[in-house]
């Protein structure tokens, strides 16, 4: 089997990453990454600190994503279906695997309780994809929202882009949704890989940071000692 190391290339750091699209390994560039985010940086006391802290945790979480995918070769890629969503940090890309078996059995043991969207709010908040393809679910079952801050958009929208398709086809006035909190995309195996889930964590984080910036109902030292790099992901915060 291929042995796959984290590749030190004079300044740069290259991760590996998978796309399990096309059950295919990629690099993403932390250098790239890192200069993507301080040229998009936020009036924050801490910022310098709290960025390396994401970047330790970015690097230490390929460890575990290494075994993911190594794994997957050892024993087969199991065929569940996939939403796969590329989100660009200047140069550099990344890829989000939402599994939809695990978003569906989340919702299914939690028994959460469908919600509804009226179409022009929809559009406005949430990033979709259009289908021509009919679905082959009923077009009024709920399809499945999470947060995912990026642009103007404020949700992604992980399953149900041919229903929500047919629905504004046929001039529906609401969308039935079910509303998977970041927590949960994070802690109920719906994204496959620990360098998705700190990705994730570090987006959701920024936002949320950045709201707080702007209320101003907490210090700048408080937000900062309130970061994942020292709670869910504390471990991987280290050079």
């Amino acid at each position: 089997m291929e042995l796959i190391k984290i590749s030190h290339r004079k300044e740069e750091i290259v991760i590996m990453a998978y796309d399990y699209s096309t059950l295919t390994k990629y690099d993403l560039n932390i250098k790239e990454l890192r200069n993507h985010v301080l040229q998009n940086q936020f009036d924050f006391k801490y910022y310098d600190e709290w960025i390396n802290g994401w970047m330790n945790v970015f690097i230490n979480a390929e460890i575990d994503t290494l075994t993911q995918i190594q794994n997957l070769e050892r024993n087969g890629v199991p065929l569940f279906e996939v939403f796969v969503k590329e989100i660009s940090f200047g140069n550099a890309d990344f890829k989000f695997n939402f599994i939809v078996e695990g978003a569906k059995n989340y919702i299914k043991n939690s028994k959460a309780t469908p919600k509804k969207i009226p179409v022009s709010e929809f559009l406005k908040k949430v990033m979709w994809t259009e289908e021509e393809t009919e679905s082959s679910h009923e077009i009024n079952d709920p399809v499945y929202l999470t947060t995912l801050p990026t642009g103007n958009k404020m949700y992604l929208l992980i399953d149900g882009n041919k229903r929500v398709s047919q629905l504004l086809r046929s001039g529906a006035n609401e969308i039935k949704y079910f509303d998977i909190s970041a927590e949960d995309i994070i802690e109920q195996q719906i994204l496959l890989f620990t360098i998705e889930k700190a990705m994730y964590a570090f987006l959701i984080e920024t936002y949320t940071f950045q709201q707080h910036l702007k209320r101003g109902r907490y210090t700048h030292k408080d937000i900062f000692e309130s970061s994942n790099i020292f709670k869910a992901f504390k471990a991987l915060n280290i050079k």
